[in-house]
């Protein structure tokens, strides 16, 4: 595979030849970090439909961790991991906020039902007619 990859190039000098293998070896390295990360920020994005605040969190500390080291070694660019970083957070942050949220929801929501149900309906209003539209046409 490096063969070709070098016939490919058609480099001339020893130096570009072996720029080629380096670059080859590099791309190998950084698909293989690049992948890790795509994995963690998935795993973590799956965990947001759980409702399991602990495994979330624990998720989203493994994936900013991936991130951080593919920024470190240059395999992401910083600008792009912090924008990952910042909606990933904020995915989560929204998510946590709405499972604390639900427990008091469903008894703030159970209470007016209740209510709702023993009282009686007042008759819908009728809809007005609709406006007859003239049919001449100049």
């Amino acid at each position: 595979m490096k063969r070709e990859q070098e016939e490919r190039a058609v480099a001339n000098s020893r130096s570009a030849k072996k720029q080629i293998r380096v670059s080859e070896r590099k791309r190998i390295r950084n698909r293989s970090i690049r992948s890790a990360v795509r994995t963690k920020v998935t795993h973590t994005r799956r965990a947001l439909t759980g409702s399991d605040v602990n495994s979330l969190e624990n998720e989203l500390k493994t994936a900013v961790q991936a991130l951080d080291q593919a920024a470190e070694k240059g395999v992401l660019h910083k600008n792009n991991v912090a924008r990952r970083k910042a909606r990933l957070m904020s995915q989560v942050h929204k998510r946590i906020l709405a499972l604390h949220a639900e427990p008091e929801k469903a008894a703030a929501e159970a209470a007016p039902r209740a209510a709702a149900s023993r009282a009686k309906k007042a008759p819908a209003k009728a809809k007005a007619p609709a406006k007859a539209k003239t049919a001449a046409k100049k």
